[in-house]
């Protein structure tokens, strides 16, 4: 019995029917529904933080108004981390001054 034989009678262990699994994947076709695939997040991560982080509430302000969602997000926590440094010097200088 050949192996053309067996995959036309329907038998189910030939070597035929099996999938290779050394093969590459076969691609899904992205239709866009999954959030994971081809959205890029829009902004970036470096000027958010910078203008949060030197120019404080101002650049803040201006993110949210002129950025994008990622500029935005990392803007806020710019302006955290400024607040949490200048916390940080304030209770410096008044404990230990």
């Amino acid at each position: 019995m050949t192996a053309e034989s067996s995959a036309a009678d329907g038998e189910k262990g030939s070597p035929s029917n099996r999938p290779n699994p050394y093969a590459t994947p076969r691609s899904r076709v992205d239709d866009g529904s999954s959030p994971t695939r081809g959205s890029e997040p829009e902004g970036s991560y470096g000027i958010g933080l910078a203008c949060g982080g030197v120019f404080g509430l101002w650049g803040l302000v201006g993110c949210h108004l002129m950025g994008k969602s990622e500029t935005k997000r990392d803007s806020v926590h710019g302006f955290l981390g400024r607040l949490g440094i200048a916390a940080v010097v304030v209770l410096g200088v008044v404990l230990f001054a």
